[in-house]
């Protein structure tokens, strides 16, 4: 479990849970698997915002100071979800610098160091850092939004940084790829292989990738996600369009084609918010087996405030469940059930 109040999990706590836990099933329920494991993904996160000239001119962080909002908002509807998972990845899109911008000429999103605060206090433990915002300040923008994470404790992987957590005994590796692709995986195959060779039970590829408002997959996209799964990879996340996109099971891996925006600063009105939590749970047994997948609907904000919220009516959730889905159902593997549920439960593997 995450402790509250943005502290990390520690080994020891993990060590002495993960002891009880197994007690406890074995004297009360005989064999059975042990524990379960639980990933969380969110789509683009930009934790500060545009940059035109002068520091203070981002709109977010404006909108956080002029409120008197601490560094929990962003984030303070869904925390209670990732604090309370093993492992949440997203996508940070931005950087986290006083520097210069390497260009005035296109878009650049930034926010100072402290406010990195703002994953670990929403319960984010690792972050994409390979997208095309990645050097908008340069290499030292870079290497400043590096320091922000990892003296924070967050896992920061992507254009060939590897990262590697452990948790209830799982290793689980992460790499991360931004656009252009162009068919071409060797990278990434390569990181799956070394991150495979270090003992990961389990590897995450990040890909920024796809058409910005598109909500169909490129040729390219529906190419690349099942190769890297042919690969070696467990799941494809995948983020870059700003709208959510299908997901596919395929060959027992998940690939997420796009999981859109979820705490945002960039955009304070997108004509799109509809966005998800997406949790793949894991069997920890005799081997590590996919048990279920699910989204959770929600909104990328409330009154342009920059605070997700989950939906609570039927329909905005059926009508984000339809949107991770294929229209033809067999090329997403799920079943019809998911467009009314958002979940998927495999089956599960013999106990005996």
């Amino acid at each position: 479990m995450k402790n509250c109040m943005g502290c990390r999990k520690t080994n020891k706590t993990r060590v002495v849970g993960m002891i009880m836990v197994c007690v406890l099933l074995l004297w009360t329920a005989g064999p059975a698997f042990a524990e379960t494991l639980t990933l969380s993904f969110l789509g683009d996160c930009t934790i500060g915002g545009i940059d035109t000239g002068g520091y203070t001119s981002s709109s977010f962080t404006r909108y956080m100071d002029k409120n008197g909002y601490d560094k929990s908002f962003p984030f303070a509807n869904i925390a209670e979800i990732l604090l309370s998972d093993d492992l949440t990845i997203a996508n940070c899109e931005g950087v986290f610098t006083t520097g210069r911008a390497a260009s005035l000429a296109k878009l650049n999103l930034r926010a100072t160091a402290d406010w990195a605060d703002a994953f670990v206090l929403g319960g984010v433990d690792a972050l994409n850092i390979s997208n095309n915002h990645t050097k908008d300040y340069g290499n030292a923008g870079m290497r400043d939004t590096l320091a922000a994470l990892r003296n924070r404790n967050l896992g920061a992987f992507g254009g060939g940084e590897l990262y590697v957590y452990r948790v209830k005994g799982v290793t689980i590796g992460m790499t991360g790829y931004s656009y252009p692709h162009r068919f071409d995986i060797r990278r990434q195959t390569k990181d799956i292989q070394t991150l495979r060779e270090q003992g990961c039970d389990l590897v995450i590829v990040s890909m920024h990738w796809g058409r910005e408002g598109n909500p169909t997959p490129t040729k390219e996209q529906r190419t690349l996600g099942p190769l890297l799964i042919d690969a070696g990879a467990d799941i494809v996340f995948g983020h870059g369009p700003h709208v959510l996109q299908p997901i596919e099971v395929y060959q027992g891996g998940v690939v997420f084609y796009s999981l859109a925006n979820m705490v945002f600063g960039a955009n304070s009105s997108p004509a799109d918010v509809d966005t998800v939590i997406a949790q793949v749970v894991y069997h920890i047994g005799d081997g590590i087996t996919i048990k279920e997948l699910s989204v959770l609907p929600a909104s990328m904000h409330v009154k342009n405030n920059y605070q997700p919220r989950l939906y609570e009516e039927q329909a905005d959730k059926e009508r984000v469940y339809k949107k991770m889905t294929f229209r033809n159902m067999t090329e997403s593997g799920l079943p019809e059930s998911f467009l009314k549920t958002g979940k998927v439960i495999f089956d599960a593997p013999n106990e005996d």
